[in-house]
């Protein structure tokens, strides 16, 4: 199966998310998601240099991620998943 330059395997984006989770917590805002991420990325190989396209599409996956994770270990359901 062919994998995006910039995608990562399904056990490293959970690992992903548990290391931003561990660093800012639960229902941070954006900003703080994308820097924290970002810094995160930085330390993976191939990612260091992303195209601005490859980063928005990171950032919209990685904090409906994030945000579903939050909703998950919360167990506030009323929160809504933002697209």
């Amino acid at each position: 199966m062919h994998q995006a330059p910039w995608s990562l395997p399904e056990e490293h984006q959970g690992l992903l998310i548990a290391a931003v989770i561990e660093q800012i917590g639960l229902n941070a805002p954006r900003e703080l998601f994308t820097e924290t991420l970002f810094g995160l990325l930085e330390d993976i190989s191939g990612f260091e240099r992303l195209p601005s396209m490859a980063s928005r599409h990171l950032v919209r996956y990685y904090w409906k991620q994030y945000k579903a994770r939050s909703v998950q270990l919360t167990g506030d359901s009323q929160e809504q998943v933002p697209k």
